[in-house]
C-alpha cells in the first residue's frame, strides 16, 4: 500500500529485487492524488513485470478530506519527473475512489497513511501484520514541528490502528532519517543497472532541490525483509488528535516504567547494512 512517491518507487524496486514482490499493490492518495498514485503504481508494476493486481486506494481520510499538502514535494508527477518513462498507464478517471475500498487482508507493507488499514479493521477484515513507515519517536515531524507526514494525513486512522492491537511495526522518522544517500552514493546506485538508473533519476529530484534524499519507504521495506538489522522495542504508541500544534504527533511512552504496549518500534539501525541491502536488491533487478 503506497502513495508513489519517489521513495515508494524505490521501496517497490527493493521488494522486487529481493525476491519479495507484493501480491497486490494499492495506490492511495498522499504524496499525490489517488488517481496519479494509482497510475504510478500501475506503471511501476509494469516496469517490474509484476503479475499482481493494482487497485485504487482512498482519496480521503477516515473521517474527512485529507489536509492540503501544499506544493508536491516529489514533483508534479510524484516521481521526480520520471513518470513519463514508465510503461503506458490508464487514462485519468473522473470517477471517485471506489466504495467499498479494496479488500485488505494478510500482511501489509504500508508506506502512506493508514486509512485503508483502519477501514479494514473497522470492517473486521483479518489483518495479520502491518509494517508501516510513519510517525516519529523523539525527533519531531517533517510535515509540522510535531507530526510526520503519513500520520499527519489521517491522525484518526493512525490512532485507530495504533490502539487496535494488530501486530504493528512502526518504522519512524527517527530511523529513516539516519539513512540518506549523498550524490556519490546516487552515482553508485546509477551504475547498478537500468532500473536502478531510473530510480536514481527520480531520487536526483531531491538533490536538485537542495534537499537531502532519505529513502524512507525503502528503509521500511528493508525492515520488513531484514528485521535483524534493527534493534527493536515494544512500546505504547498513540496519535494526537486534538492538539492545536501537535495534531498527528505519534506519542510514544519511552519511560523505563511506562505503559506497556504492542507496537514494535526500532531504536537502533545498522545504517551501512541497510544501504547495502537496498543496493543489493537494485543490483539484482539488472
Amino acid at each position: 500500500m503506497c502513495d508513489p512517491g519517489v521513495d515508494d518507487f524505490v521501496a517497490l524496486l527493493v521488494m522486487a529485487g529481493a525476491g519479495a514482490a507484493p501480491a497486490a499493490i494499492i495506490g492511495t492518495a498522499g504524496n499525490v492524488d489517488v488517481e496519479l498514485a494509482f497510475r504510478n503504481a500501475v506503471g511501476i508494476a509494469g516496469l517490474l513485470g509484476l503479475d499482481c493486481p493494482v487497485a485504487r486506494g482512498c482519496s480521503r481520510g477516515l473521517t474527512g478530506a485529507y489536509p492540503d499538502t501544499g506544493e508536491p514535494f516529489h514533483g508534479v508527477d510524484g516521481l521526480g519527473g520520471m513518470a513519463g518513462l514508465l510503461p503506458a498507464t490508464p487514462a485519468p478517471s473522473s470517477a471517485p475512489s471506489p466504495d467499498p475500498l479494496p479488500l485488505v487482508t494478510g500482511s501489509l507493507l504500508v508506506t502512506g497513511a493508514l486509512t485503508i488499514v483502519a477501514a479494514a479493521l473497522q470492517a473486521d477484515q483479518p489483518v495479520d501484520r502491518v509494517v508501516w513507515m510513519g510517525g516519529a519517536v523523539a525527533g519531531g515531524g517533517n510535515m509540522t514541528a510535531a507530526a510526520e507526514f503519513n500520520a499527519w494525513l489521517d491522525p484518526e486512522a493512525c490512532d485507530l490502528v495504533l490502539a487496535s492491537g494488530v501486530h504493528l511495526t512502526m518504522v519512524p522518522l527517527d530511523i529513516t532519517h539516519q539513512v540518506s544517500f549523498d550524490p556519490v552514493e546516487l552515482g553508485v546506485m546509477a551504475g547498478l543497472g537500468a532500473l536502478a538508473g531510473l530510480a536514481t533519476h527520480a531520487c536526483a529530484h531531491f538533490h536538485a532541490k537542495g534537499a537531502p534524499l532519505y529513502p524512507h519507504d525503502a528503509v521500511a521495506a528493508v525492515a520488513w525483509l531484514h528485521p535483524e538489522l534493527f534493534e527493536w522495542e515494544e512500546r505504547w504508541v498513540r496519535c494526537e488528535l486534538a492538539g492545536t500544534w501537535t495534531r498527528g504527533m505519534t506519542v510514544v511512552d519511552r519511560r523505563p516504567d511506562g505503559v506497556g504496549g504492542a507496537v514494535r518500534i526500532p531504536v537502533g539501525v545498522d545504517v551501512s547494512a541497510v544501504k547495502e541491502r537496498i543496493f543489493e536488491a537494485l543490483r539484482a533487478l539488472g
